[in-house]
């Protein structure tokens, strides 16, 4: 949906952290909008809100003071950061005086809070010799437990640690098409357990950030083209889980957890070993395939279970145990072809009030009403009633596919200016698309540096140009955004007159064109006028005659499945009533989609 994201989807977004056991949100790496703050406010959702620069200059301290005056009264905020990655100070002198400048003026706004800054490094040396309260961006930058030692009272938190960089639902790596397996099953010792052990394991550490929660745009590694989104999320650039998200809900929530993985298509692989991975909190899990027990095991703290599995088709089942008691099952089974459309969204009612929106799934089923987690087709979309599409997106890091189908508007200059001096007579004649004007001479004559020009004005000029069109149907809008080259001028396309007698400097000199009138290719614009007098000797006059505005409206709204899932996203256009989603694909039956429009509803209190 772009940069300017409704409040709705700042909601969105904080719900779905929750849902995975987050009690907590670094911003990264400047203020927040005021909405995502207003959203943890009202979902208890805390917030180390982040200053951008670093300083002790003027300038420094007073966005310091500006964002702590905005934000200090919002509940969720409970640590403020100075600053995050400062190489060239974070591990020197500079750095440890610019730190307590910063923090003894932040804590004239506000004392109630601590302040932190994000470091990658020179524990031991600089910023983190003053810091008061630490925050390690990665435990492999250095030695914590030596931090620890050496100030045993300066509280610390993880400002940013490794997740498991992935692409969802794809389990071995493509690097053409920039997907990738999941880095916490190749064993690399960047995995997000390894993070979660570490600060689970030392009590003086008071939690810590993964990075990040969601895919994001930009730092496009570690493919490079043509992947376009960083694939360090948790949950995709949808807010799709990825497999890892279940790791962290297992441990991060008291609910019973059990999620399989991986998906169980692969065609082609009968008899070949698939590493067969489950995240769950439950004390034991056993895993069946086709019925067969392929064992039960224990569940190791803060970790996964694993099995080595040789692949046939058919339901993988696990079943969840705690204190021997069976409290959850989870199966992925080999699907048939995709077959049905199907709509969820997140939510069915909505407030009529231009701003809020709905996130819809899309996925394709089987005919058994499974999701086939390896469906690609494409899908289109249209809406009736009081809504209009916004966005539409399927989590892919390389997809180029565009997120938005808006008009597109092209701007083609009018060429090849020439003039004649001519009487009225025979106007009608020189104006013609087929005359020949090749005997005539360039427009403007240029007469000095300045780009003056000497106008023959004892006759009526005669100017003829060319524009070209490399489409021309109903659907395009044609405009013809005129400026004036004469005194009072008459102007035609194509030999038609199109405004007479306009005068110089006259506003809305814009003419929309009938499409009948033009022409594939070369099109003719042609001004009949009285030439331009100077009024100031100094006066440079105009020889721009304007240009031709094409907009094309927006194709039919579209996106691909990737992995079997894809998204759109509605918002409502002002008006209560019912809104019809429908989306189809060849081959497949469409889904429609019923949702809410209703007045919002203000509630005063005294």
């Amino acid at each position: 949906v772009g940069t300017a994201i409704p409040d709705a989807l700042q909601e969105f977004r904080i719900r779905k952290l929750k849902e995975m056991g987050a009690n907590a949100f670094r911003c990264s790496h400047n203020p927040p909008t005021p909405e995502l703050l207003d959203a943890c406010d009202r979902l208890g959702m805390l917030v180390l809100d982040e200053n951008r620069l670093m300083g002790s200059t003027p300038e420094h301290l007073e966005l310091i003071k500006r964002m702590i005056l905005r934000d200090r009264n919002h509940p969720s905020v409970f640590i403020w950061s100075l600053g995050n990655e400062e190489w060239a100070i974070e591990g020197n002198e500079k750095g440890a005086r610019i730190t307590s400048t910063m923090q003894a003026f932040a804590r004239q706004l506000d004392s109630t809070r601590r302040f932190t800054v994000a470091t990658s490094g020179g524990w031991g040396h600089g910023t983190s010799t003053v810091n008061d309260m630490m925050g390690y961006n990665y435990i492999f930058n250095g030695d914590i437990d030596a931090q620890h030692a050496a100030f045993p009272n300066q509280p610390a938190v993880g400002t940013e640690e490794t997740t498991s960089r992935s692409t969802r639902g794809v389990y071995e790596d493509d690097k053409a098409n920039a997907h990738m397996e999941a880095t916490d099953r190749k064993h690399n010792g960047t995995s997000m357990e390894t993070g979660l052990k570490f600060y689970a394991a030392r009590p003086f550490l008071s939690g810590l950030f993964f990075w990040t929660g969601f895919d994001y745009r930009g730092e496009p590694n570690p493919y490079g083209w043509p992947q376009v989104a960083s694939q360090s999320g948790i949950l995709d650039l949808c807010g799709f889980p990825k497999d890892m998200f279940y790791y962290l809900k297992s441990w991060w929530t008291d609910k019973p957890v059990l999620h399989l993985l991986p998906h169980w298509n692969w065609k082609g692989k009968e008899g070949q070993t698939v590493d067969v991975w489950a995240y769950s909190n439950c004390d034991e899990v056993e895993l069946f395939l086709n019925k067969k027990s392929l064992g039960r095991k224990t569940t190791p703290v803060n970790s996964h279970l694993e099995w080595k599995v040789n692949y046939e088709p058919g339901t993988l089942l696990a079943r969840g145990y705690k204190s021997g008691k069976e409290m959850i099952s989870e199966k992925v089974e080999t699907t048939g072809e995709p077959a049905v459309l199907q709509l969820t969204p997140d939510r069915n009612i909505l407030k009529a009030d231009r701003e809020d929106v709905s996130v819809i799934t899309v996925q394709a089923n089987d005919k058994k009403g499974r999701l086939v987690p390896v469906a690609n087709n494409e899908i289109e979309f249209s809406v009736d009633g009081p809504a209009k599409m916004i966005g539409v997106g399927n989590g892919d890091p390389a997809s180029h596919e565009p997120d938005r189908y808006i008009e597109k508007v092209d701007r083609i200059p009018i060429n090849g200016l020439k003039q004649l001096a001519a009487d009225s007579v025979s106007i009608n004649t020189l104006v013609q698309y087929d005359f020949d004007d090749s005997g005539w001479k360039a427009a403007f004559k240029e007469v000095d540096s300045e780009n003056r020009v000497k106008q023959d004005t004892a006759h009526l000029a005669i100017i003829r140009g060319t524009f070209d069109l490399s489409l021309i149907n109903d659907s395009l809008k044609v405009t013809l955004l005129a400026k004036s080259l004469g005194e009072l001028q008459s102007v035609y396309i194509n030999g038609r007159l199109i405004a007479r007698d306009v005068k110089r400097g006259d506003a809305g000199q814009s003419y929309l064109l009938d499409n009948s009138l033009l022409k594939k290719g070369k099109n003719v614009y042609a001004v009949v006028c009285h030439p331009l007098v100077k009024k100031n000797q100094w006066e440079a006059l105009n020889t721009d005659p304007g240009l031709i505005q094409v907009i094309k409206p927006a194709s039919t709204w579209k996106r691909s499945l990737f992995n079997g899932l894809a998204q759109v996203i509605i918002q409502t256009t002002g008006q209560p009533g019912e809104i019809t989603l429908t989306a189809t694909s060849p081959g497949l039956v469409k889904a429609v989609l019923k949702l809410q429009s209703k007045p919002a509803v203000l509630r005063r209190s005294l």
